[in-house]
């Protein structure tokens, strides 16, 4: 548990605590009192919950993989650059890692989408998204974050056939009803399809369900 102590950066609790559950039977636990300074939408919540499901039971493959997290913290080309390799090595380690998968493509979607040079094609970029994407809905299938990041990847390798972005925003939503950030991607093909009161109605969905 030195490591835990050595923490340089603050992970979700929910994931953190299924790491450590992972890790050992006790735990010392200490109080204190934070000061946020960004809200976290609640699809992020809900997915860092979810995760814990997909947390792998190789200690080494959990560390690569909240190192990179921590790169993508810093939110700059070497960042992304490291977490992409930090992800990648997790997964030699544990081909099961569902949610290294799922940052793998979330960073290389990304990376695509950004226009940042890390030293890897840009169809390579493409289709590392879009294989890392179907792996993690494949080891998670009940998780909706992971479907959406499925679409966005879909999207992104082929942006004028919708059909595979679809599919996978209605299997989101069918997984979650409340998730607002696939009801938003829902209004985005509808508008794409020209078809304007689906759009709006699924529009109106997303900011009922998250107003900000």
């Amino acid at each position: 548990m030195k490591r835990l102590a050595r923490r340089t950066f603050l992970g979700s609790a929910a994931t953190v605590l299924g790491a450590v559950a992972h890790a050992t039977s006790r735990v010392d636990l200490m109080t204190y009192v934070t000061c946020p300074t960004m809200r976290y939408h609640p699809a992020v919540v809900a997915q860092q919950s979810v995760g814990r499901a997909g947390m792998s039971h190789d200690s080494l493959a959990r560390v690569l993989y909240e190192r990179g997290q921590a790169q993508l913290a810093h939110r700059t080309p070497v960042g992304w650059t490291q977490a992409i390799m930090l992800f990648s090595q997790a997964i030699a380690r544990d081909s099961s890692f569902a949610l290294a998968w799922a940052d793998l493509a979330r960073t290389t979607n990304f990376v695509y989408t950004r226009g940042s040079d890390v030293g890897i094609p840009r169809d390579s970029l493409r289709a590392i998204a879009l294989a890392a994407s179907d792996k993690a809905a494949a080891l998670a299938p009940n998780d909706p974050a992971i479907w959406l990041l499925k679409a966005r990847s879909a999207f992104m390798m082929d942006p004028t056939d919708d059909a595979p972005r679809l599919f996978s925003v209605k299997k989101a939503i069918s997984l979650d009803s409340t998730y607002a950030l696939a009801w938003f991607e829902m209004g985005t093909i509808r508008e794409e399809l020209f078809e304007p009161a689906a759009a709006l109605a699924a529009y109106q969905r997303a900011a009922t369900l998250d107003p900000t």
